[in-house]
């Protein structure tokens, strides 16, 4: 949805006497729905559920807009309307290139899910994590691309091209190397690899892990076992091999009482923070 759009929405719903505006986007077809809604009627992450189970459609971003300027600037996510991020069009470049490049591709899992629902909600995750980081949409944008290299026929020049080096490093930076993986087993070259990485890319590959783990739900009792064990390894291996900002710490313990959530065996315990023994101050990329 381009900026005319939203705006002429906008400028339709001031009318209505209605609080805020809420903007949906199939993007599997492109369809628009826009709903003008009370504040006070249903918290808003109901109200987005329930179209999103009711009408199929897949919120592919903060689209939410009070109505009234003067408040909808001072919200904790500013996407507001007078000041668009210049990033804007860019994420949606991205969301389509993302689409096309995981086309035919599906989730795994007793619930059959295109695979593009899985960057889109680590998008939504990283606006949920970094919000007060300056480089939040450079980020949202990684997050949609961030298993092009790894899944598709995308390649890191083609991205840099396109979306530019900055965030092409970050897809680059968050992908596995296949042959390492193998030789090293992916549990143990994950740890490693994540032990190495800068605080703001472990934050998206964190997000990516969340997400992922939320959809455990969804698999089969022996890849429930598998990934929650990963999950412990490398979590493990984090909180005794380098330091973590408070972001990061944050979106790991939403791992662990999400790994409690899902988990259908007993994983090991993970070790407490107070415990923690520092060995890699200093992590490169």
């Amino acid at each position: 949805m381009n900026k005319e759009e939203i705006i002429k929405a906008y400028e339709e719903g001031k009318n209505k006497n209605p609080t805020h505006m809420i903007v949906f986007r199939n993007v599997l077809n492109n369809e628009i729905l826009i709903k003008y809604i009370e504040r006070f009627m249903k918290p808003e992450n109901e109200i987005i559920n329930m179209y999103r189970m009711k009408n199929g459609f897949i919120v592919d971003g903060v689209f939410s807009y009070n109505l009234d300027i003067n408040e909808q600037v001072k919200e904790l996510y500013p996407y507001h309307l007078e000041q668009k991020s210049k990033y804007s069009d860019l994420y949606d470049k991205a969301l389509d290139y993302a689409s096309k490049k995981h086309k035919g591709m599906f989730r795994k899992g007793r619930i059959v899910k295109p695979y593009i629902t899985h960057p889109i909600e680590v998008s939504k995750l990283i606006s949920m994590y970094l919000y007060n980081n300056p480089e939040i949409e450079t980020f949202r944008i990684a997050a949609l691309l961030h298993d092009t290299l790894e899944d598709t026929d995308a390649t890191y020049e083609e991205e840099v091209k396109l979306f530019g080096q900055r965030i092409a490093d970050i897809v680059k930076d968050v992908t596995n190397d296949k042959e390492k993986k193998k030789e090293l087993g992916k549990d143990v070259y994950l740890a490693d690899k994540m032990a190495k990485m800068k605080e703001v890319v472990l934050s998206l590959k964190l997000c990516d892990r969340l997400q992922n783990m939320d959809d455990v739900r969804n698999a089969d009792d022996e890849f429930n076992k598998k990934y929650t064990r990963e999950t412990v390894y490398i979590i493990n291996h984090l909180l005794f091999n380098r330091d973590l900002n408070d972001v990061n710490l944050r979106i790991i313990n939403d791992i662990m009482k999400m790994v409690k959530e899902v988990s259908i065996d007993n994983p090991m315990p993970l070790k407490p923070y107070k415990t923690l023994k520092i060995i890699n101050e200093n992590p490169t990329c």
